[in-house]
């Protein structure tokens, strides 16, 4: 059966390796492979973007070489690095040892630097001339190697132009090295072929074994396998690909059935590992104790991870098969107030999307929908053209223009009432994004910006005293310009815009969630923060301060990330897992990450470990990442889109292992994600204000706890001047060098108390929110860790210090010297009576490693189903670790 089943796939060749047959050596071939190259579509398959330059584009009507329309670019920034405005076009399926011609005409008025090309590093450029001009044709050529990658096709713009129209864009074939080319389809032909017949092979094996049947893990392995010899075979979804991703994706397959032989293997005596994959029944998910807790078909109530993928057309179109790549949600990006029309009424974006809730109620799945406020219309710009302008991000109004507010309550209004009987809708993300530097900078918000400064220094008097100023009101002062000065009574003044500007951006979340509660009050939201900004002091004007964010909304939204190291043996696991824990500190909210970024943008095609896929997926896991969505599962229209986890048979495995795996053990995740944290981290956005040295010690403490084997929980200033009292026994400052009196006195209450402060860095304490000394009898006290060459040293002193004054910690040492381990992060937990360890190398090392604790009792890893000696436990970079005792 085999073999004839093969002999008919090699008559039905794939189709993307049967496009490079179709060349005749030294012939063109006139298929343009340009999308809308004469944009009389009005730029379908094109973006414009703009980096550091005032320049503009778009599809115009009144210019055209061919047809009725053309694209007009303009810049009036001069020549500078890595200052240019382009139009782009991602052009896919290219063939291996082939020239292709670029082309376009063009036509130009006072231009001055632009040009036509692109490719890897951007490096062909074919220049227009310069000065004004009448319709040229402008040509050049590119010739491929044996894996061409997807070509970045662009028109860019660099120097001062009044005007360029670009028009009739071409790229097509001219010639080829048809024995080359032909080589290379044989090859990749070869792996298609090898592939196929092993995925054969492994599939008749599993269904004679009713583990696999059963077993989750190793159908998705076949999911995935067949997903991507598919997309190899037909080319894609709607266009061909180049050949370097069709080679990634055979040999990927191949890792991805290595894993599924692997797992075979191991299910024979591991009952655990083929019990009935948990998927949560119809209804609304409740939360408690920081985790989303379903009801599980035919079973009862349990924890449950809400994992997948975001964020446009690709995912409401794979609906029916996510579950078997293991994902339970998505988050739909699509529609934003621009779907609505100016008299009020739904246009088609809107009404498709409660179709696609319905799909996905009938699929079993979830979804999150994104409000999409940065889609505003221009109906409604045309109607109050002040109402634009926003700040540095996708917000590109004013929030508290009247017309803006009465657009986006009107639109989230219709929408919430629409979607109240929407058993598929999980949750609503308020904003996508979100930045704003515009509060008390317009006439709509200026008059709370002075009730603000009125309320928080009593007098104009005692105002002018800290600012150094001599205004005669409120209303007289001048919101300062972005960015730190030069003088500390002007930092005063901007410190102060700065809390206004993060304030009433966190409210303007909250009025936004407010108008979803009046129809969905069952329904919690979020907003993508970008919560990586808020550490940064080149940022303080993006208005993004966490803890006020999540005062604004249900869940603990963000945008965060978790990149892969060059080695492949190592990943930014602190990009996510600090975050994550600062997040969940204020509020003890579910985590929920919906761009999560495990892979960087415009990746080309090399191999990415799957392990460091998964393992960001588990790790965040156990860090309070409750529900998740991933970027991006989506066709490359462009480089933000290209070399992501679509494209990546590995890590497409890899995330689907860890989001099973999570609901396959529930119990022992949830009980990790409730351990009480016994060390908190002082988060002073004052300090983050004044002291540089702030964010890199609180990033270096954390790590430490973690490597210690420590949960690290997070206290605020704020909390602490509210008269919230820390449930931990410590409390680290990292160079807090500054924060309020009422933060002061808590602290020195909590010691009082018999509570214990470690200080990390100098000065910590010496200076209140505006940077006017403290008193040095106003300071707290506590123990002052030393200075240490390395952060292994650091973690040593903080280990002896907490040991000494009574904290006991749990200890992963090394298996032959005995030593404590660095570069480990795990944790301990009891669940059921049975003590858990998930434990995972984040050095990139590998090592073999032993628990003292548990030393000769057995042990078993839950993930792979093998007994482990717990005093010599191995572990491979990045592959977690979940250990119980028997």
């Amino acid at each position: 059966m085999i073999k004839q089943f093969f002999a008919r796939r090699l008559i039905l060749l794939p189709a993307v390796f049967l496009l490079g047959c179709q060349l005749a050596a030294g012939a063109a071939d006139q298929k343009n492979l340009v999308t809308d190259g004469g944009f009389e579509q009005g730029g379908v398959g094109w973006a414009f973007s703009v980096n550091l330059a005032n320049a503009s584009g778009e599809v115009v009507a009144d210019v055209a070489h061919d047809g009725k329309k053309s694209f007009r670019l303009s810049n009036s920034s001069g020549f500078a690095p890595n200052v240019f405005g382009r139009v782009t076009q991602i052009v896919q399926g290219l063939e291996p040892y082939t020239t292709y011609r670029i082309s376009c005409y063009a036509r130009g008025t006072n231009a001055g630097v632009v040009w036509i090309g692109g490719g890897p590093g951007w490096y062909l450029r074919a220049r227009f001339p310069e000065g004004t001009f009448g319709w040229t044709n402008v040509t050049t050529e590119y010739t491929t190697g044996e894996d061409p990658p997807d070509f970045e096709l662009m028109v860019a713009t660099e120097s001062q132009t009044a005007a360029v129209w670009v028009d009739d864009v071409r790229m097509e074939a001219l010639r080829a090295d048809t024995a080359k080319r032909d080589a290379v389809v044989k090859r990749a032909n070869t792996l298609w072929q090898k592939a196929d017949e092993r995925l054969a092979t492994l599939r008749d094996r599993a269904k004679k074994d009713p583990h696999a049947r059963a077993d989750s893990v190793t159908q998705l392995g076949f999911t995935v396998a067949e997903r991507y010899l598919k997309r190899t075979e037909n080319g894609g979804v709607k266009a061909s690909q180049g050949g370097s991703w069709t080679r990634l994706q055979l040999e990927e397959v191949q890792v991805v059935l290595d894993e599924t032989e692997r797992r075979l293997a191991a299910l024979g005596g591991a009952d655990k590992l083929s019990a009935p994959q948990p998927w949560p029944a119809e209804g609304p998910a409740q939360v408690r104790d920081g985790l989303f807790y379903a009801k599980i078909r035919k079973a009862t109530e349990q924890p449950f991870w809400f994992y997948g993928y975001g964020h446009f057309n690709q995912v409401i179109r794979d609906l029916p098969n996510f579950h078997a790549l293991g994902a339970s949600l998505i988050q739909d990006g699509t529609v934003g107030p621009s779907s609505m029309n100016a008299d009020g009424s739904l246009g088609p974006g809107a009404r498709q999307l409660f179709k696609d809730l319905r799909t996905a109620r009938r699929e079993g799945m979830r979804m999150d929908w994104l409000l999409s406020p940065h889609y505003f219309p221009e109906w409604a710009f045309a109607k109050a053209p002040d109402a634009r302008g926003g700040g540095p991000g996708f917000i590109t109004f004013d929030i508290d223009h009247p017309m803006v507010r009465e657009v986006l309550e009107k639109f989230a209004s219709e929408m919430s009432e629409k979607m109240e009987h929407a058993p598929a809708l999980f949750s609503i993300c308020l904003a996508n994004e979100p930045v704003y530097d515009q509060s008390g900078r317009t006439k709509w918000s200026r008059a709370e910006y002075d009730a603000y400064l009125e309320a928080l220094h009593g007098s104009i008097a005692k105002l002018n005293e800290l600012y150094g100023t001599h205004y005669a009101h409120f209303a007289d002062i001048a919101p300062p310009g972005l960015g730190l000065k030069a003088t500390d009574h002007e930092n005063r003044a901007y410190y102060d815009w700065a809390r206004f500007n993060q304030r009433h951006f966190a409210a303007w979340h909250a009025w936004l969630g407010s108008i979803i509660k009046r129809h969905l009050p069952g329904t919690p939201t979020h907003a993508k923060f970008m919560v990586f900004y808020c550490l940064d002091r080149d940022k303080l004007h993006f208005g993004v301060d966490p803890e006020l964010c999540c005062e604004a909304t249900d869940l603990a939204g963000c945008d965060a990330y978790a990149f892969p190291a060059a080695d492949n043996q190592t990943y930014d696991w602190m990009g996510e897992e600090f975050y994550y824990d600062l997040l969940y500190s204020f509020r003890h909210q579910p985590v929920f990450n919906s761009e999560n970024h495990v892979i960087p943008d415009g990746s080309p095609p090399n191999h990415i470990s799957w392990a460091a896929t998964r393992a960001a997926f588990w790790q965040g896991g156990l860090h309070h990442q409750l529900a998740t969505t991933t970027w991006v599962w989506e066709e490359a229209a462009d480089m933000s889109l290209a070399g992501s986890i679509f494209f990546r048979p590995a890590n497409a495995y890899g995330a689907g292992r860890a989001m099973l795996e999570l609901n396959r053990f529930a119990a022992e995740a949830a009980a990790i994600d409730r351990l009480q944290s016994r060390v908190a981290l002082l988060y002073s956005p004052p300090s983050i204000f004044w002291e540089d040295a702030y964010k890199a010690t609180v990033l270096s403490c954390y790590r430490q706890l973690n490597y210690l084997g420590e949960p690290a929980d997070f206290i605020s200033e704020r909390q602490l001047a509210d008269g919230r009292m820390p449930t931990n026994e410590w409390i680290i400052a990292p160079a807090a060098t500054h924060i309020s009196d009422a933060a002061a006195q808590a602290l020195r209450r909590f010691v009082n108390a018999g509570g214990h402060l470690a200080l990390a860095g100098a000065n910590n304490f010496a200076f209140d929110e505006y940077h006017r000394p403290r008193p040095r009898a106003d300071i707290p006290l506590g123990l002052q860790l030393p200075a240490m060459k390395t952060e292994q040293e650091s973690a040593a002193a903080l280990r002896a210090m907490l040991a000494d004054n009574g904290l006991d910690l749990f200890q992963v040492a090394d298996a032959a010297t005995g030593q404590p381990a660095w570069g480990i992060e795990f944790r301990r937990a009891t669940n059921g009576g049975r003590t858990v360890v998930a434990a995972i190398d984040m050095a990139g090392k590998g090592r073999v490693v032993k628990l003292p604790a548990v030393q000769g009792r057995g042990l078993v890893d839950l993930l792979s189903g093998e007994p482990v000696d717990a005093d010599k436990i191995e572990l491979e970079p990045m592959t977690p670790r979940l250990l119980e005792t028997q």
